[in-house]
């Protein structure tokens, strides 16, 4: 009852992340036309049945949209939280989504590809490089196959995360993007403890909800 229309003054464009990886999401944040401009994605999809998951229908949630000299990438790298099966979060939304034979990795491919001399960042949740050992880095969407490669390559300047519960920025590896945590906007603020990635440098307390 606050804010009866999203986005009615305040443009608002959220990841989806593994707590509402489901059809609420799709409706509570609408993005038709984000989508449909840029020939992205954003609907309800069947998918099935990877590493022992149950048959589900879960958000294809990936688009992008310019503001000035920049383009924005909004991204799903998510998993829903109750159907990990044999494996876990990182993995299930690595087999779903970024795959190079994947839907959103080669939509995502030829968008960058199309955009070479903006100004480009990118938003999903998972992180690459988390400092926090219960929410830990996400060794799936490393390397030269999967998101980090793909981003770096077309230089990307930076991609946000959050899923850690707190505040991390990586500095940039090699034929990468510079990278950062900011997810202590909802939930109980978590500690950074781990350096397990090029740390610049992490606040492990903070002001929030």
């Amino acid at each position: 009852q606050f804010w009866a229309k999203v986005g009615g003054s305040i443009p608002f464009f959220p990841a989806v992340g593994n707590h509402g990886f489901n059809g609420t999401f799709l409706t509570t944040w609408p993005q038709a036309n984000a989508a449909s401009s840029s020939g992205g994605s954003y609907a309800m999809e069947t998918y099935c049945c990877q590493n022992g998951t149950a048959s589900a229908s879960y958000p294809s949630s990936w688009y992008a949209f310019d503001a000035g000299i920049a383009r924005f990438y909004v991204l799903s790298a998510a998993w829903a939280s109750s159907n990990v099966g044999t494996a876990d979060l990182y993995k299930n939304d690595y087999d779903a989504h970024w795959t190079p034979n994947s839907p959103e990795y080669q939509w995502l491919q030829s968008d960058l590809e199309q955009h070479t001399d903006q100004l480009k960042f990118a938003f999903f949740n998972l992180p690459m490089y988390s400092s926090n050992a219960t929410e830990s880095s996400d060794p799936w969407l490393r390397g030269p196959d999967s998101l980090e490669g793909l981003l770096g390559r077309y230089r990307v300047a930076i991609g946000f995360s959050g899923h850690a519960h707190n505040y991390t920025r990586n500095t940039k590896p090699e034929g990468s993007l510079v990278t950062y945590v900011t997810g202590g906007g909802g939930g109980r603020l978590q500690p950074a403890t781990r350096c397990g990635a090029p740390l610049s440098s992490a606040i492990i307390k903070a002001t929030g909800p």
